[in-house]
């Protein structure tokens, strides 16, 4: 069973209030997809992984917590450039999943980067958008073998964070 629900959130950077739609819950049954997409139930609710402040833009996990490393890089020109105008209705879900990417190696979580480029990927893959899932996945790949390069990965997802390397370079058009 999946629970959730709406909320007014409080954004960390900017500090004004949006409704956020909020993932309380959710099971999971059966086994992944050969990319490690969870099973159906949970990979439903993949468009709540993830929020977009609408006034400032900053997109989180959880938009209501930032360290003083992401609200220094919101404040910087780096968030500038990587922070265009966007149109009313927001970003895609594989746009929101990639800011979020940008931002967490921005402050140098490189494995949380991975992992939300890989989300994008999944996002796009659903929306039927090849160019931006190949992009994302050749951008997770890239972030995963950073960090297990740099001992960054817990020595019991070393596995599981090589598959999805395999996987990624699996799917890259051969030149």
């Amino acid at each position: 069973m999946t629970d959730i629900g709406e909320e007014i959130v409080t954004c960390a950077v900017c500090g004004r209030q949006s409704a956020q739609t909020i993932l309380f819950s959710t099971s999971s049954f059966g086994a992944p997809d050969l990319d490690l997409r969870p099973p159906p139930m949970k990979r439903q609710t993949i468009e709540y992984w993830v929020q977009e402040c609408p006034h400032c833009g900053y997109v989180a996990c959880n938009i209501s917590e930032a360290d003083s490393r992401t609200r220094r890089f919101l404040q910087g020109d780096g968030w500038k450039a990587l922070n265009p105008s966007k149109s009313a209705e927001g970003r895609s879900l594989s746009s929101m999943f990639l800011v979020h990417s940008e931002i967490q190696e921005a402050i140098c979580e490189v494995e949380e980067s991975a992992h939300a480029a890989l989300h994008a990927s999944w996002a796009a893959d659903d929306k039927g958008d090849q160019t931006t899932a190949r992009s994302s996945r050749r951008r997770a790949a890239d972030l995963f073998k950073r960090a297990l390069s740099k001992g960054e990965i817990n020595s019991d997802q070393i596995s599981a964070v090589q598959l999805m390397v395999i996987d990624a370079l699996r799917r890259e058009p051969r030149t």
